[in-house]
């Protein structure tokens, strides 16, 4: 909830750290809708940063939603990771 917020408030890198951090808490508790959507938020986050390693967590994301058949956000995963790649062009 605390990353999140800090996104919403446009705090982009605490906020990337905050998503880090409950994804891998996430892989430990096994909890693979919230680990791929901390992964997600934390992808949103470095993109708007301009970090060009920022497609990282975004395809992790992308597979983890790809396993559970999520279609929307496997969209929204590709979408980020094609704006991801204009960073590092």
């Amino acid at each position: 909830m605390e990353q999140w917020k800090a996104e919403t408030a446009g705090r982009h890198p605490e906020a990337a750290a905050l998503y880090a951090d409950a994804a891998e808490r996430w892989e430990r508790f096994t909890a693979v809708l919230e680990q791929a959507y901390a992964l997600l938020g934390r992808g949103r986050c470095l993109t708007a940063l301009a970090d060009l390693h920022a497609d990282r967590p975004l395809r992790h994301a992308r597979a983890l939603f790809e396993e559970m058949g999520a279609r929307l956000r496997i969209a929204e995963c590709d979408s980020l990771i094609a704006r991801a790649g204009k960073l590092s062009s």
